[in-house]
């Protein structure tokens, strides 16, 4: 059974700018096709930018895609990506004002493989 999803995690900004969210693990037998990852910011956010990692911790190698803004700002994907079973999508702001908001939104169809 398939069905559309928009988990969505938010945190504060902490002294130094950053926020991060982390939305899953990805259920058993199961397969998230993620087809946009919109993530926003209250308050003023001049030079703030979000990148959108998965796997354990955002990393690097585990880098998906970044936006220009991490504010009011999405990423669209030309097919879905897939997140596997126990996976999770990892979101992390820099350059945010401390004490602010900072949400990430996911639209994706959940597939059951069981």
């Amino acid at each position: 059974m398939n069905a559309r999803l928009s988990p969505s995690q938010e945190a504060t900004v902490a002294a130094d700018g950053t926020a991060q969210v982390s939305i899953g693990p990805v259920p058993t037998l199961t397969r998230w096709l993620v087809t946009s990852v919109s993530v926003t910011v209250t308050g003023t956010t001049v030079g703030a930018r979000a990148s959108i990692h998965t796997g354990d911790q955002p990393s690097d190698s585990n880098f998906i895609e970044g936006t220009e803004t991490g504010e009011r700002d999405a990423s669209f994907y030309p097919s879905p990506f897939v997140l596997y079973e126990g996976d999770r999508l990892h979101v992390l702001w820099t350059g945010a004002v401390p004490g602010d908001q900072a949400r990430a939104t996911l639209r994706l169809t959940s597939v059951k493989d069981g």
